[in-house]
């Protein structure tokens, strides 16, 4: 049943993605362009789940949270093309209608690649380990789902996973604006910049965690550095290039604390 959720998930998440971008393709009205964006949008609760589960469902405890780290950076790959894409096409113009060719053209290109990943997850195929990997990829019961609310670890993960998410993609969003206000027109690569460095981050940290064990350690040294950097950055008047490499370094610990969590 597990093995089945996941797939339709992943399904349901990438055909949410599909009729919003080529709609945008013809409707070029600001309103419906925010519209569909809000439909695309509401595809990725559908994927947030995906990682763990996966993870849990086939890799052994010391394969899971390079898994699970796997898994999640396709999203931030995801927010590297659509940074990037506009930006080749737009370059920072703010004076373009909605009916103009470039607007066209970059839709078509956003619908070009949800199409094709759709079109990719159709020839994923069900299958299961030959054995479970471990003990808790076995079926879980409805006691153990209650039990969860009265694990004081879970709900401080929850937590701590939570804010960590808010935290990450609050910081991706103001970047570029904060550096654009300095004067300074690197329209969304700083963004892209960031995810990326953030990703290599996650994979080298998921790789630790696999080796050592040391979830709660990894998890402390993460949220003590990225508290540095915020109180720094806040209290520091600095120019946008020393912002970028800050903003670069916040992400490079906070990324691994949001992907090797769950």
């Amino acid at each position: 049943l597990i093995k089945a959720t996941l797939y339709s998930l992943s399904l349901t998440g990438l055909a949410l993605g599909i009729p919003p971008n080529h709609l945008s393709i013809f409707i070029l009205k600001s309103y419906s362009l925010f519209r569909c964006s809000i439909i695309v949008a509401s595809a990725q609760a559908f994927f947030l789940v995906l990682p763990s589960k996966i993870a849990e469902a086939w890799f052994p405890e010391h394969q899971r949270s390079l898994a699970n780290v796997l898994t999640f950076i396709a999203n931030p790959f995801g927010v590297v093309l659509g940074t990037i894409i506009p930006s080749l096409y737009f370059g920072g113009s703010n004076k373009l209608r909605p009916s103009s060719l470039t607007v066209l053209f970059q839709n078509a290109s956003m619908a070009v690649m949800t199409t094709l990943t759709f079109m990719l997850s159709l020839f994923i195929r069900r299958g299961e380990p030959p054995t479970p990997p471990s003990a808790s990829s076995e079926n879980h019961s409805n006691q153990f789902e209650r039990s969860l609310c009265r694990n004081k670890q879970f709900v401080i993960q929850l937590f701590t996973f939570g804010l960590a998410f808010a935290e990450l993609w609050g910081f991706m969003v103001i970047m570029s604006d904060i550096i654009t206000e300095q004067g300074y027109n690197l329209y969304g690569y700083p963004t892209a910049l960031a995810a990326l460095v953030g990703m290599a981050a996650s994979l080298v940290c998921g790789a630790v965690a696999d080796c050592t064990k040391r979830f709660k350690e990894l998890i402390r040294i993460c949220w003590v550095c990225f508290a540095l950097v915020i109180i720094f950055t806040r209290i520091v008047s600095f120019s946008a290039n020393v912002f970028l490499f800050l903003s670069t370094t916040d992400l490079f610990i906070d990324f691994p604390l949001l992907e090797s969590c769950p």
